[in-house]
């Protein structure tokens, strides 16, 4: 089966049927940023280091997922589809979509109910962003009102392992605030249905790795709320905790042993 082909005179991969086999990505970037992003819309960005450097969530292979949407309505009778066949997938007989991997550059254009949606992804020479280009374009003779909305999941955790291993990690908290040094963060009580059990344990876990190591930083540190306990709990019930911000550095390249510690 044929999913697409080369474009030699545009020096472009063109790809007609988004049901690859796995996501077929292109990447795009500068040297202070990079982007990774499929025919289906999917893909992650990072600053520096794809590893340690990540800033919107996505899990490899075949889920495919999350990725930069740009989601279409018909404000008339409420009909809604993506500008990338995923994450609506609607039905492919009614809805034609085209992706073209350039160099540093992705287009998908879609057409679907006498709308073409046409969107434009890359990351600007030299500069540590990426851009979304949207432009939608009304094919038929009607007036039309369509709303569209952009969609993407950021990360509260940098390390791509948490995508590979634990997917569900910054759905476990649901609200953080950086406050200089320090981080205030609201427990997820739909997850961790005792609050007040888990920051006993998990305060006394980094108190006793703390008392073990000779760089403070290996382990949690927690700062006690009025009371001395780990936790607050607010008029609304909501379960707060507040420990201290570890900064962190990237090096294009280690010079010294000492870079690598």
């Amino acid at each position: 089966m044929q999913f697409g082909y080369f474009d030699d005179q545009k020096r472009e991969y063109v790809i007609t049927d988004p049901r690859t086999p796995m996501p077929w990505a292109n990447y795009l970037g500068s040297p202070a940023y990079g982007a990774i992003v499929t025919q289906n819309a999917g893909g992650y960005s990072f600053v520096k280091s794809g590893a340690a450097g990540r800033i919107l969530r996505y899990t490899f292979n075949q889920f495919d997922e999350p990725g930069r949407y740009v989601y279409l309505r018909d404000e008339a009778d409420g009909d809604f589809w993506s500008a990338s066949w995923r994450p609506v997938e609607k039905d492919l007989a009614s809805f034609h979509t085209e992706t073209r991997h350039g160099t540093a550059y992705t287009v998908i254009q879609s057409d679907y109910r006498d709308i073409r949606s046409e969107v434009l992804y890359y990351v600007p020479l030299d500069k540590d962003h990426e851009v979304w280009c949207v432009k939608v374009t009304n094919t038929g003779s009607a007036p039309r009102k369509i709303g569209v909305f952009g969609y993407c999941e950021f990360t509260t955790d940098s390390f791509y392992t948490q995508d590979l291993v634990n997917m569900q990690y910054t759905q476990f908290i649901t609200c953080t605030e950086f406050h200089k040094d320090h981080i205030l963060q609201r427990i997820n009580k739909n997850v961790f249905k005792d609050p007040e059990s888990l920051m006993e344990n998990v305060s006394a876990v980094s108190e006793f790795l703390r008392e073990r190591v000779s760089d403070p930083r290996a382990a949690l540190h927690f700062i006690p709320a009025d009371g001395g306990k780990f936790y607050h709990r607010d008029s609304r019930g909501e379960y707060w905790r507040v420990y201290e911000f570890v900064g962190g550095f990237c090096l294009e390249a280690a010079e010294t042993p000492e870079d690598f510690y």
